[in-house]
Order: structure tokens, then sequence, then C-alpha cells
């Protein structure tokens, strides 16, 4: 899946997704419900 975004960008998207990772961890959530808010706060930190 390459959208052509900058690596930067891409970084972040990986951290958002380790965080995320560690957010269902301590709150017992479920990726589906995450994933939404985490686009997001991709969004407007690149808004």
């Amino acid at each position: 899946m390459k959208l052509g975004l900058p690596r930067a960008c891409l970084k972040r998207m990986v951290t958002l997704k380790k965080e995320v990772n560690a957010m269902e961890l301590m709150m017992g959530t479920r990726q589906e419900e995450l994933t939404p808010w985490c686009y997001h706060q991709l969004y407007i930190s690149n808004a």
C-alpha cells in the first residue's frame, strides 16, 4: 500500500501505530475502534 507519503509522515504513522498498540493494551480496546481516531490525529498533525 503505497500512498506516496513523505518519510517523516510514514515515521509518524509507525509511531502512532506503536502508541495505539500500547493504548490497546492499557485500555483493552479493539484496534478498529482506535483506527479512525489514529487517522484523525495524523490529519491534525499534518494539517
